[in-house]
């Protein structure tokens, strides 16, 4: 008698155990699913932020062919806030070359920032750093106080 309510506690032991795995499994697989789905998500905007950052880029470029088109002459400034003359058209956006003049490299970073492109754009552009460039600007800013 007493093996045959043991017997049966066992069966109702292994019945709720199989019960408690089962619903751990779905919660498990619930869980996993959710992940799978974070996951295309995150493909998804993944592959939306690199067509955006592309289409950026491609106006970018082209903002900057049709301003180096467009532009014939750009205007210098002086220390003291006057216009001490206009060059003729100077290529700006010829970046593949590396600048031996310093001189010729703040022309041109000041230039790409007066139209309006930021210090990461320009270091980009020059294939410089963007720290060479903050350092470029400011000590050109420096200089307009200084005469």
């Amino acid at each position: 008698m007493i093996y045959r309510i043991l017997l049966i506690i066992g069966i109702f032991l292994v019945i709720i155990s199989l019960i408690y795995i089962k619903k751990i499994n779905k919660g498990e697989e619930e869980r996993y699913n959710e992940i799978v789905g974070m996951y295309s998500d995150i493909n998804e905007y993944r592959r939306y932020s690199t067509e955006l950052m592309d289409n950026i880029e491609s106006l970018v470029d082209s903002t900057i062919v049709k301003i180096n088109n467009n532009s014939e002459k750009v205007k210098y400034i002086d220390i003291d806030d006057h216009e001490v003359e206009e060059k003729n058209k100077i290529n700006l956006f010829n970046v593949s070359d590396k600048f031996n003049n310093n001189e010729d490299l703040t022309e041109k970073v000041l230039a790409l920032n007066g139209i309006g492109l930021n210090n990461k754009e320009i270091a980009q552009k020059l294939g410089r750093g963007v720290r060479e460039i903050d350092i470029i600007l400011n000590m050109n800013e420096n200089n307009k106080y200084v005469k």
